[in-house]
């Protein structure tokens, strides 16, 4: 469902950062603890649209300033910190860069510049998941179950999907994901940006550590604790455990050295 319509409030952020990530790196639960520090915006997917003119339609607007205004109203904190994530296809992205996105002036400028016209101040924060095929399997959990968040006693009765396994598809997955971050890299490089990295793996061992990290890269204060309202829980089990070392052996039958 879109917003009705409303008189957009035009006031730009003081800070903006971007959470790039691809798919099945903990974003959304690592976007939600950082935003309930209060004071490091309120990261959300806000631009995933597949066309341009779905996002103009969702936030019932009809120009991209009134869209970017729309957004920074949501993702903005008192402080005037804006946090937005972005998963990446490099279609997708570009139809959203091409709607928001600053002027070429008719010479080759990089996307990211174009990118931090539409959000001042702007920082880049790269998450990403170092063991891909725990990444992948998660992926096709997801696709199988429809469970892509679990959250404390909201858990709906979900399919029987014991025998869903399929060696081929998390294989694909897989490809998709080094494929996704090669695109990422390439952006980062293209502009010349380093961004910090935050690890899946590091911030399940000290999430409020990697947050800390965060904070200290946008020059915002660290915190003391994580709030205990942030609530996605693991969907990760036993299933998950069993499809990764199954997939471990198929994919590499017939190898003379194995890797793992």
């Amino acid at each position: 469902m879109g917003l009705s319509a409303a008189p957009v409030t035009m006031s730009l952020p003081e800070l903006s950062y971007t959470i790039w990530f691809s798919q099945r790196v903990g974003s959304t639960w690592f976007s939600e603890a950082l935003a309930s520090s209060g004071i490091a915006g309120r990261p959300a997917e806000y631009l995933n649209f597949a066309r341009t003119d779905d996002a103009l339609k969702h936030y019932a607007v009809s120009s991209a300033i009134e869209l970017l205004h729309r957004i920074y109203a949501l993702g903005t904190t008192a402080n005037g910190v804006f946090g937005i994530k972005m998963g990446y296809s490099e279609h997708r992205f570009n139809g959203i860069l091409d709607l928001i996105g600053g002027p070429t002036d008719g010479g080759p400028v990089p996307r990211l510049q174009r990118w931090e016209t539409a959000f001042p101040n702007h920082r880049h924060i790269f998450m990403t998941r170092r063991n891909k095929v725990r990444l992948a399997v998660s992926w096709w959990r997801a696709i199988k179950s429809g469970e892509w968040h679990r959250r404390s006693g909201r858990r709906a009765e979900l399919p029987d999907i014991v025998g869903d396994y399929d060696a081929a598809a998390i294989d694909t997955l897989m490809q998709q994901a080094v494929v996704r971050e090669a695109g990422l890299q390439e952006l980062f490089t293209e502009a010349g940006v380093v961004p910090l990295e935050i690890g899946y793996e590091d911030a399940v061992q000290d999430l409020l550590g990697s947050i800390n990290r965060v904070l200290a890269h946008l020059g915002l204060p660290p915190q003391s604790a994580i709030s205990p309202d942030v609530d996605i829980q693991k969907t990760a089990d036993d299933l998950n455990e069993e499809w990764v070392q199954r997939f471990r052996h198929d994919r590499q039958e017939g190898w003379e050295n194995r890797a793992w």
